[in-house]
């Protein structure tokens, strides 16, 4: 985030990475945890699902029906 906080606005950023405001306020509150592999997992999938408007695993098993 500080890398690109000189060049684009903190709005500008958490818009484009799709997090709130208060939810990132709220992260720079906290202290930091690692985030575990499935974490991890779940997020990038969450995210290829959302820009490739692909069902999801979910609305794909009621499609099959």
């Amino acid at each position: 985030m500080d890398k690109f906080r000189g060049k684009y606005t903190v709005t500008a950023i958490l818009s484009t990475l799709g997090v709130g405001k208060s939810t990132y306020y709220r992260w720079t509150n906290e202290p930091i945890k690692l985030m575990s592999e499935a974490a991890i997992a779940i997020i990038i999938t969450r995210n290829i699902f959302k820009k490739t408007r692909l069902p999801t695993p979910f609305e794909f098993r009621g499609m099959a029906a």
